[in-house]
């Protein structure tokens, strides 16, 4: 009768032991990253220096899709970087006399979201092959990235919001081009168009505005990876 005791209270001795260690595992377990925020590749985070040698002013750990263009198919990136390399100030477009072909400009560049600023330069330059903001984006090349382009309203709207990376202070406001068409120069209208610009703020993000398309502003080169 004693030794069945014994073994007994040896068997409920080990089986707790085994317990406590099973338990330890789960709780190392979680603490070893099953619980953690995923990660994005690279880890970069905003102001550190980006592959192509400018500043990272967005992240998106969920992910932004970038809009398929004429050379490139739809990706998935998460971050905007931005060039460090001021611009002189250009006009959105070169040309300077109607009739606009507003049937390409109003289809194809009239988007402001994230991810669309790179589709919206290549058709800038289907349109008018020498738009001197566009141009100087995407032959803009640094660190051997070739894939820059002029932000879409919304991206330039994020940069504003990190306008301190790139020097700026907005004091007492600036404006940028985007890459965004405005609505304005829709319809029978034949003086010139308008384009987006986002006018930097010193006290706070920046702010969209309309700008004719031949008004020369200050822009900057960023790309989505």
């Amino acid at each position: 009768m004693k030794n069945r005791i014994k073994l007994f209270g040896i068997v409920a001795i080990v089986a707790i032991i085994g317990f406590s260690f099973v338990s330890c595992d789960i709780i190392f377990g979680d603490e070893s990253g099953d619980n953690k925020p995923p990660e994005i590749p690279g880890g970069f985070k905003i102001g550190d220096t980006g592959p192509g040698g400018g500043k990272i002013f967005y992240v998106s750990v969920a992910g932004f899709v970038v809009s398929a263009g004429p050379e490139w198919p739809q990706y998935t990136a998460h971050y905007l970087e931005v060039a460090t390399d001021p611009f002189p100030q250009e006009k959105w477009t070169t040309k300077t006399s109607g009739p606009w072909p507003k049937d390409a400009y109003d289809s194809r560049t009239s988007e402001e979201g994230i991810g669309k600023g790179r589709r919206n330069t290549a058709f800038i330059l289907e349109v008018d092959e020498n738009a001197p903001a566009a141009l100087a984006c995407v032959t803009y090349s640094k660190n051997g990235k070739d894939d820059w382009f002029l932000p879409s309203a919304d991206e330039l709207i994020e940069l504003s919001r990190q306008k301190s990376l790139i020097g700026e202070t907005g004091n007492p406001y600036v404006d940028y081009w985007s890459s965004s068409k405005s609505d304005l120069s829709t319809g029978t209208n034949t003086s010139f168009p308008y384009a987006r610009a986002v006018q930097f703020n010193r006290n706070s993000s920046g702010s969209k505005s309309t700008k004719e398309m031949i008004t020369d502003l200050r822009f900057r080169a960023v790309r989505a990876f």
